[in-house]
């Protein structure tokens, strides 16, 4: 059997093919999580509204808290290590005032999380 035959058997793994495919993939992902970026961020400073006007909703701040984490976990998973760090830190300070009893986010601070997202996310790679 020649080596051509034996790297075109089937069930046999390319490497490089499936290299190839898994780093098409990636970028897929990476890209659907860019492109759906600017829809988090709205929904995190709609989130934060909620709460700016419902303080002593639980509820309200909760789910401002999770959105916040849920968008650090997937910067991390696709890549985003700046981005995944500054909502990293920006949901440990949610988790420190919630803590205290404190559920309003001040509007400064939420601008300065969204702006610091946003500037790391346009520029270029």
């Amino acid at each position: 059997m020649s080596d051509n035959e034996r790297d075109s058997m089937p069930g046999e793994n390319n490497h490089d093919s499936d290299e190839a495919l898994l780093l098409g993939v990636q970028r897929d992902l990476a890209g659907a999580f860019q492109r759906s970026l600017g829809e988090r961020l709205q929904e995190i400073e709609r989130l934060a509204q909620v709460v700016r006007a419902s303080p002593l909703d639980p509820q309200a701040s909760g789910r401002l808290h999770i959105t916040v984490h849920s968008l650090a976990g997937a910067a991390a998973v696709y890549g985003f290590s700046e981005i995944a760090k500054i909502a990293r830190d920006f949901d440990m300070y949610l988790v420190k005032r919630f803590r205290t009893g404190v559920l309003s986010v001040p509007l400064p601070t939420l601008n300065g999380f969204l702006s610091n997202v946003k500037q790391v996310a346009s520029t270029p790679k």
